[in-house]
């Protein structure tokens, strides 16, 4: 390009480089950098290392004046590069921007209640140093107009400015992350604002170097005479590479606040000058460094035009904003309706294009990200280049799939739209369970399915087969398809039956709408990668009808797997929904009239708030699905980011009776295998475990319920103890688990232990210093963030921490035998002891109800049961849920059942024998 070397690549894995430490895998084996971070890929001015390398020569790092060379030199670079003569006096070296903020804050914000001002979407970094000094920082959002370009909200500003507990204002100019250069005119309504309400204004110009389009940085703290309250921040880290030196220029032309601020300075213990910034500093401030610079400025210059055209031809619905200042733009890809999480997972997977989040600059919703501009000529060409190939092939691989609900909701017709596609004739298409969890599918067959190609019905057939989630409908094609394709299903909804088990896969009618699994009507090519566009048609059914699922309410794209779309949950029709925290939270009924929902949303609330810190959520939507059953108190089915929560509102007395499965429910948000079939018996025990584990911990954390964690394992303990299957192999108790009313718990509770036992062993294994929760959050935050995560790579992470003994208790866990819990779990105050609880017993074969029709037979001589009045040959028609008795050794089950003709209620306590049970119990003091 010039005269200097902007293409070298360094090697950067060898020297501590924190922008080759968050790059990606396979954006470091293809050498392409992150287009996230504000740092160039090239090396600094020449002029600046030889300086380096002079200084360190002479071998004195002693302490280092701001002398007169380092102020002439920033001097000389204030009028020849920003057009403006400055005073040596004015300037005030400092360890670095955000240091420099943090020391405004502690000047100015006094008290606890005293606040900082920002200017969403903006560095997030200013709300940070507020955070970590304990002071609040209130948002002055920016506003977005029509034509994608944005402006400072004056009225709000004013009002923000006029509360006399806001005093500091960070403004930013040239804006991070828009680009945007702010003109003298708004510089100056601020500096108005500032003096008539004695707000200190900090404005980092950082980015002021670099200017195109005839825009220029006006120094703020210049503005208005000098009448302004106001400091501005330059310095050598933007301009040329130089991030990772503690080292900033404060210009406060005001003596009296330079004299404050310089005080702050020192009481925050500012030392010297650094010897080797000093030098920096000489050798970029000159001609030399000036050339450089101008250079750099052309290669941004170019690289925006490049990136405009590309995005012009490829993805015209992207807008970028204008080039004004600094090396980076704003993407606007609300268009693409796309989670930023999921849109930097396609964008570096196919493109090896990774920009950053707008999520990162204080922005509370998803469609925006922040490109860097800093780069290598041939660096953008290559990511340009990748970047058209992946579009091209996502356009091809684009799915449209239309969710149309019919009369009132009770039918539901399925569209999904291929572009193009390619099938031999026997290849399979998809599988569909006919039963999951004992509800009925879709069960699709050649009446209500129809597969099209060119126009015409694509003839196929379907076989019956053994799969993962029991007997399945394999759908194969008996003609060749090369081309577009379009596959239509119509699905019929039932009335949710109160007298069935809850978990809510069913295409279920409730009373303003209706609620489906995907996994139960969807058919998608298996293992298939594609973009898919969910669209609601909800012109059949009322008008203020909506949908919602997981990812977004309404109309939504994602780039994913089609397991990944069959692990949603859809809800559609008169929604009521009530937001959290941020609006991420939204807690969705479609039934009338459910009692303690007030209370219900509250205790939600808390608990995932505590969680999604706890866990370090990603910043996803999450549904939670109530609806009303008279089943049970609690009951849940999780799906991603989506929990179908049944609510006994008429069999509770309080809300504090359910918080242990609300909070059992909601961790299957985080702690939950995406790598592993979550079906299989690892998953679930680890998934089950995980919740069994942390629901007590949670309510006791979250909602200040004394003891909460304690009580809900002694539960759990019971129903496990007394489950007659507990000691029974736990690969042969999953094979049964849908089959056998004792066998899934028998497998939640062999997953609790393993994590209370792994808990113990890590914390010996690292003197007290490391916990089960390092693995878990860990966990948490890579699935939460569409990273795959099995249970393979859980094991290998606790055998790290805890050895081979945690290797041990892993295999006994998947064994035979009565596994028993911890005794240091809850030392020194509580104390492990053997006590005795009665056995599950129903007292007659717990197959039958499995069965249709439920007819009771192998009924056990001198059980409760028989004591009741249950007989061989009866028909069950009604049985309480096991899930409340199972940790409620006292709660009586309630069955109706039919018998010659007439039905007759009956009840008794299903309890056998006492057996060894192990308690956590308190020491007496």
């Amino acid at each position: 390009m010039g005269n200097f070397d902007l293409e070298t690549q360094v090697k950067r894995d060898d020297i501590g480089s924190l922008e080759y430490k968050l790059t990606p895998e396979n954006l470091r084996i293809s050498k392409m950098p992150t287009f996230s971070s504000a740092e160039m890929n090239f090396k600094t001015a020449p002029s600046i290392i030889d300086s380096i390398v002079q200084s360190a020569k002479t071998g004195i790092l002693g302490f280092t004046l701001c002398d007169d060379k380092y102020r002439k030199a920033v001097a000389w670079w204030m009028e020849t590069q920003r057009k403006h003569r400055i005073s040596q006096e004015w300037i005030v070296p400092t360890l670095g921007t955000i240091f420099s903020v943090a020391t405004c804050i502690r000047l100015t914000l006094k008290e606890k209640d005293d606040c900082l001002i920002v200017q969403p979407p903006v560095y997030e970094r200013y709300k940070q140093a507020a955070d970590r000094l304990n002071r609040k920082t209130v948002f002055n959002p920016l506003k977005h107009n029509a034509d994608g370009t944005y402006k400072i909200d004056f009225s709000d500003l004013a009002k923000k400015m006029a509360d006399p507990k806001n005093k500091l204002l960070v403004l930013c100019n040239p804006h991070n992350p828009l680009g945007k250069v702010w003109p003298k005119a708004d510089l100056e309504k601020i500096a108005r604002l500032a003096v008539k309400y004695g707000v200190v204004v900090y404005s980092d110009e950082i980015f002021a170097d670099y200017t195109f389009n005839n825009h220029e940085v006006y120094p703020y703290f210049l503005t208005n005479g000098g009448k302004n309250n106001g400091i501005s921040a330059i310095g050598l880290g933007k301009t040329f590479n130089f991030t990772g030196v503690n080292h900033a220029i404060m210009l406060i032309k005001d003596a009296e606040l330079r004299e404050k601020f310089t005080q702050q300075r020192t009481r925050d213990h500012y030392g010297s000058l650094d010897p080797l910034v000093r030098a920096a500093v000489l050798g970029a401030y000159t001609s030399e460094g000036a050339a450089w610079k101008n250079e750099v400025q052309q290669l941004i210059e170019d690289n925006y035009f490049k990136l405009k055209k590309v995005f012009s031809e490829i993805l015209p619905e992207i807008k970028l904003t204008p080039l004004e200042g600094g090396y980076i733009t704003w993407a606007d890809w609300r268009a693409w309706k796309m989670s930023d999480t999921n849109l930097l997972k396609l964008l570096t997977e196919q493109a090896l294009f990774l920009p950053e989040s707008g999520r990162d600059f204080n922005l509370n919703h998803d469609g925006h990200v922040r490109i860097n501009l800093g780069i290598s000529s041939s660096v953008m060409d290559r990511m340009l280049d990748q970047l058209r190939i992946a579009i091209k092939k996502l356009r091809q691989r684009e799915v449209s799939i239309t969710l149309t609900p019919l009369d009132n909701s009770t039918r539901l017709k399925f569209s999904a739209k291929f572009v193009h596609v390619k099938y031999q004739i026997g290849d399979l298409f998809d599988a569909l369970p006919e039963y999951i969890a004992t509800c009925p599918s879709a069960q699709y067959g050649k009446n209500n399915l129809k597969f099209i190609s060119a126009g015409k019905n694509v003839p196929y057939h379907i076989e019956n087969a053994l799969g993962e989630n029991g007997q399945e409908r394999k759908y194969i094609f008996d003609q060749t398809i090369d081309g577009e394709l379009q596959v239509v299903g119509m699905v019929v909804s039932q009335p949710r039956d109160p007298y069935r088990g809850d978990p809510g896969m069913n295409f279920l009618q409730h009373d303003n709408g209706s609620t489906i699994a995907s996994i139960m009507f969807m058919l998608l090519p298996q293992n298939d990668w594609a973009w898919y566009r969910i669209y609601y048609d909800l012109t059949q059914v009322s008008a203020d009808s909506t949908g919602i699922c997981g990812w977004a309410q309404g109309n939504f794209s994602r780039y994913c797997s089609s397991a990944d779309m069959k692990n949603l949950f859809f809800t559609f029709g008169r929604l009521k929904i009530s937001f959290g925290k941020d609006r991420k939270l939204r807690i969705v009924t479609l039934d009338n009239d459910i009692k303690f929902m007030s209370k219900l949303t509250d205790h939600i609330t808390k608990l995932f708030d505590f969680m999604q810190d706890f866990f370090d959520d990603a910043p996803e939507p999450f549904v939670i699905v109530v609806y009303p059953t008279p089943r049970a108190k609690a009951t849940g089915t999780g799906y991603f980011r989506t929990n179908y929560f049944g609510f006994g509102d008429k069999l509770i007395d309080s809300i504090e009776e359910v918080d242990d499965t609300i909070a059992h429910e909601l961790v299957h948000n985080w702690v939950v295998f995406n790598g592993d079939s979550n079906e299989d018996v690892y998953g679930s025990v680890y998934d089950e475990g995980s919740a069994d584990y942390y629901a007590g911990l949670m309510c006791e954390k979250a909602l200040g319920e004394k003891n909460a964690w304690v009580n809900s394992l002694n539960n759990k303990l019971q129903a496990y103890y007394s489950n007659p299957l507990c000691a029974d192999n736990c690969l042969r108790n999953f094979e049964k688990a849908w089959t056998e009313t004792y066998a899934l718990r028998t497998v939640y509770g062999r997953g609790l232990l393993m994590l209370l036992k792994l808990n113990s062993c890590i914390r010996q294994s690292s003197n007290q210093t490391k916990l089960l929760d390092d693995v878990q959050i860990k966990t948490a935050r890579y699935i939460s963030r569409g990273k795959s995560m099995s249970f393979n790579a859980f094991k290998s992470e606790v055998i790290k921490l805890g050895g081979e003994k945690a290797k041990e208790i892993i295999n006994e866990t998947f064994g035979s035998g009565v596994m028993t819990p911890p005794a240091d779990l809850f030392e020194p105050e509580y104390q492990l002891i053997k006590s005795s609880v009665r056995q599950e017993e129903q007292g007659f074969d717990s197959t039958v109800r499995f069965k249709k029709p439920k007819i009771i037979h192998g009924l056990i001589q001198h059980s409760n049961a028989q004591k009741a009045g249950l007989q061989n040959g009866d028909e069950i028609i009604k049985y309480d849920s096991d899930w409340n008795t199972m940790e409620d050794p006292s709660m009586p089950t309630k069955v109706t059942i039919k018998r010659n003709g007439q039905q007759i209620t009956l009840k008794y306590l299903a309890r056998g024998a006492k057996v060894d049970c192990w308690q956590y119990f308190k020491k007496n003091k």
